[in-house]
């Protein structure tokens, strides 16, 4: 029997980039980006000319932060097509600008957990490591987990031993049952839920050991997003802190072996 905790999927593993990817993008620049989007995530992940984006912000009406937002910073960073977007769960916040990005960004195809696929239908099944340049993507999501928080999926890029750990809107709870090995020792990590009480706890500090902790939160969110106690946790830790609210897309660029903080 396969143990639940295994990645999503581990039988074939998915080679993004080609000659006209590389055409349409350019900038064979390695980074990541936690790009501005409001109360939601979104984050470019890009090495070599091809490019990958992590869920796709909110919508509501007619509005589109994958339009109105996230498209504009992916054309101001070069970014004229998206390989692939890996959609982590399907709540509004993470999944909503997908229509709106595609009016605007080309966009070959969209990923999400295999619990998810009847949810957002437009969705391949995730399956394996991901390559995207540089960076190679190890997946993981929990399918016995009871709610969509839960099971989403969480995600550990590393690139020429640098390593950043997406962790979608994972709890305290969830952080527990992941793997050692997916989430030691990461140079970079996304707080949990956007800064939540309830999510990026002391056991899950201690053992990623990050430098940087990102939350991608909407400034005067309704929510309280990022939660003073989940601040002054990772403040205790010694981490440094970034923030969309606060100071816009959040860039960290490979240089020299290291990811290194950059301005837009």
């Amino acid at each position: 029997m396969i143990p639940r905790w295994l990645p999503v999927c581990v039988i074939t593993a998915l080679w993004l980039g080609s000659l006209y990817v590389t055409r349409l993008n350019l900038n064979q620049t390695t980074d990541i980006v936690f790009l501005q989007v409001g109360q939601g995530d979104a984050i470019l992940i890009r090495s070599r000319g091809s490019a990958l984006l992590v869920d796709t912000g909110p919508a509501q009406g007619d509005y589109s932060a994958g339009e109105r937002l996230i498209a504009p910073q992916l054309r101001r960073l070069g970014v004229g097509y998206l390989d692939a977007v890996i959609l982590t769960h399907p709540d509004l916040d993470h999944t909503g600008g997908l229509e709106g990005l595609r009016r605007r960004i080309p966009v070959d195809r969209v990923f999400t957990a295999p619990q998810f696929v009847d949810d957002l239908p437009e969705c391949e099944v995730i399956s394996g490591n991901i390559r995207v340049g540089e960076w190679t993507l190890t997946t993981y999501a929990n399918q016995s987990a009871t709610n969509d928080n839960a099971g989403g999926v969480v995600i550990r890029a590393e690139a020429n031993g640098q390593s950043v750990l997406l962790t979608a809107d994972l709890s305290i709870a969830g952080e527990r049952l992941l793997p050692r090995e997916i989430v030691a020792n990461a140079n970079i990590i996304k707080a949990g839920h956007h800064g939540s009480r309830g999510s990026t706890g002391d056991e899950f500090l201690d053992l990623s050991n990050p430098q940087w902790v990102v939350f991608s939160c909407g400034r005067g969110n309704g929510y309280g997003h990022p939660d003073e106690v989940a601040l002054e946790r990772v403040e205790r830790f010694g981490a440094k802190i970034a923030r969309t609210d606060r100071d816009g897309p959040v860039r960290f660029i490979l240089e020299n072996g290291r990811l290194i903080r950059r301005t837009m």
